[in-house]
């Protein structure tokens, strides 16, 4: 069981490439904070991202739609960029390939221990409503130009957020 004192995400940006570790459960409450990290580390110029989910006990298809937003970003990039993801258990890695993240991910079939010596966790952030619902329009969004079959998924949570006042 995951330490609940202990962040979702720990992040060593030390060396290359960017880690990420995920602790517990990464889900639309908690995935913001990652969010706003892979934008500051773009801005940065960075694109080559290791995800460690060996502690992972789940996730969401917001978290999930993060890392599409994410992984669409640096395959964009010139030179392209790589996000790879490491100690996905059966049940993850079959949430990765429901959703049609394995084509545009690199899935390590070995786990790559990340220390966590040098990382430093996320901390939680304020957001307004509005924003809350333009990173869950934007990470499903995402989902569905990995693979337009995501579409059906999630159509009718898109309508419902994008008509909500």
């Amino acid at each position: 069981m995951a330490d609940e004192s202990r962040p979702t995400f720990m992040v060593d940006v030390s060396g290359h490439p960017q880690k990420v570790i995920i602790h517990g459960r990464a889900n639309f409450l908690n995935c913001s904070p990652l969010r706003t990290f892979f934008r500051k580390m773009f801005d940065h110029g960075e694109r080559e991202f290791l995800l460690d989910f060996s502690d992972c006990t789940g996730m969401d298809s917001t978290f999930l739609g993060i890392l599409a937003g994410a992984a669409l970003e640096v395959q964009r990039a010139s030179p392209k960029g790589e996000l790879q993801l490491s100690g996905l258990d059966d049940r993850n890695l079959e949430l990765v390939k429901n959703l049609g993240l394995q084509r545009i991910v690199t899935i390590l079939s070995k786990s790559v221990a990340v220390d966590e010596l040098d990382a430093k966790g996320l901390v939680g952030e304020i957001q307004t409503e509005e924003q809350k619902k333009e990173m869950l329009i934007g990470a499903h969004e995402d989902l569905v130009k990995v693979d337009d079959s995501n579409l059906n998924k999630f159509e009718d949570l898109l309508t419902f957020l994008r008509n909500e006042d």
